[in-house]
């Protein structure tokens, strides 16, 4: 049987150091976690000391000179949340600090406050975020050993821009970025849509196609019979030589995927498999978008983009812990990074 989605659901949000194969690295510790993607830029997140109600965000890219910046927001679950068009921050009970207010509900931070902020964390100072009457402290639990990561992955330890362990050398020696991978997307049919399936085609597919949807280790769908599955199939037009065909695959209690192969235009050589965790194909990308939970506050997303070739993985993130933050997932914490070239 098919391993089950919950298995993967953990591993992705797992809370221990994983090398990932875009030699980035995750790691979480109490209150606070962080995903560094192949551009060795890193994430770091952390969580309010009341549950579900607020997240900073601290991010920081690779090489010499690079600051931190710093953003915040508030839970969105709550009925309650305030409409106020102000938040401020104060650390150890001083003055409050106005944020500036971002896109997409976050407030951001100046790099004096940013400062201020990652100073006061690492003393375990109390830093409260205030959004109207609302007052929400940033947990300080864990962001010591997550800082420390950070400043290892990036080759920072003992230099003079160190977060943890700073020390007198020059950041002169710290690497730089990585280059990141190029993917030159091909030309696509910007317009195409889900078609049915030929019938006066399948006979000859169906050996090949019924392979992955009737096998239990790659597709479970409860009770459907072949000819559920034949009429399930799709056919979207990729380019002028290709096409994709999908099924239905397997469904969850609050996940879903579908299979999708790579055929040439005619539907005369045999399919490829490109793989049966698929969500949604558009505009030359396929994606998987998959929930950590049923309300939808956590999240895990990968895509593949068409070369004319072939599908290759332009990006993958997960959305943070399942904390009740935001519906939708609260921040993209990148472990796969490209530069696209569009056509």
């Amino acid at each position: 049987m098919r391993t089950s989605l919950a298995i993967t659901l953990a591993l992705l949000f797992s809370h221990s150091l994983l090398a990932a194969e875009s030699e980035g690295i995750s790691f979480d510790h109490k209150d606070w976690e962080m995903v560094c993607d192949n551009a060795h830029t890193c994430r770091a997140a952390g969580y309010g000391v009341e549950e579900n109600a607020i997240s900073v965000l601290l991010t920081r890219e690779a090489g010499a000179g690079k600051n931190v910046s710093a953003a915040v927001v508030f839970s969105d679950f709550d009925d309650e949340t305030a409409t106020t068009e102000s938040v401020t921050m104060s650390i150890d009970s001083g003055a409050k600090l106005a944020l500036k207010q971002g896109e997409d509900g976050q407030w951001i931070l100046t790099p004096k406050q940013t400062s201020s902020l990652i100073t006061a964390l690492i003393q375990s100072k109390p830093v409260v975020f205030y959004q109207g009457t609302k007052a929400q402290e940033i947990s300080s639990s864990g962001v010591n050993a997550v800082l420390l990561k950070m400043d290892e992955f990036q080759g920072r330890l003992g230099t003079s821009g160190a977060l943890m362990k700073k020390g007198s050398k020059s950041e002169s020696g710290v690497p730089p970025a990585p280059v990141l991978p190029k993917i030159v997307a091909a030309s696509i049919f910007p317009d195409s849509k889900e078609k049915p399936f030929p019938q006066d085609k399948l006979d000859a597919l169906w050996p090949a196609l019924s392979q992955t949807l009737l096998n239990e280790d790659s597709c479970f769908m409860s009770g459907e019979t072949e000819n559920a599955r034949k009429e399930s199939l799709r056919v979207i037009a990729l380019d002028e030589k290709h096409s994709l065909i999908t099924g239905a695959c397997w469904m969850a209690a609050y996940n879903y995927g579908s299979a999708y192969w790579l055929i040439d235009s005619e539907l005369k050589t045999a399919p490829t498999l490109i793989g049966t965790d698929f969500t949604y194909y558009g505009n030359g990308a396929l994606l998987s978008s998959q929930k950590g939970r049923g309300i939808g506050d956590c999240w895990s997303q990968d895509e593949w983009t068409w070369d004319g070739r072939e599908f290759q993985k332009s990006q993958s993130y997960t959305t943070g812990a399942c904390k009740g933050i935001r519906a939708g997932g609260t921040w993209k914490l990148y472990d796969w990074v490209t530069h696209v070239v569009k056509p």
